[in-house]
């Protein structure tokens, strides 16, 4: 029986570096943009988390520990089996009416760094490959 990873291997190691030679010759703000376009995502994710957080424990009455109470707010309706639906209709449903803009402009926001992201990289793709001349 015949293996073929190794053949596979090497074949999509020069797709890779053929993309990785395209990405470089992109201008240096298309190219931040494939780079780091995700870490600002995450990022907004992150805020959108906090401002949750915050929320969350403003309507659950919590002062103290703060980090040690932000897991059990993550946790604790799926522990409760029949308490789920209380749990969403007073905590839960009044926390995303007041976070639903911010949910909004991260789906948003993610949507059109992804179009950019898909376009940039078409871009790149597009190019001519780097040592290679057309006749």
């Amino acid at each position: 029986m015949e293996n073929h990873k190794p053949h596979d291997t090497i074949k999509e190691k020069s797709i890779f570096d053929i993309i990785a030679r395209k990405i470089e010759l992109l201008p240096e703000a298309e190219r931040n943009l494939l780079e780091h376009g995700s870490t600002y995502i995450g990022l907004n994710a992150a805020l959108c988390g906090l401002i949750a957080n915050s929320l969350f424990r403003c309507v659950l009455h919590v002062t103290k520990a703060r980090i040690a109470a932000s897991l059990p707010m993550a946790v604790l309706p799926f522990l409760t089996k029949g308490n789920t639906l209380t749990y969403w209709i007073k905590i839960s449903k009044p926390i995303f009416r007041k976070m639903l803009f911010p949910i909004l402009l991260q789906t948003m926001f993610a949507a059109y760094l992804g179009s950019r992201q898909y376009k940039v990289l078409i871009k790149a793709l597009q190019l001519p490959e780097p040592g290679l001349e057309i006749h």
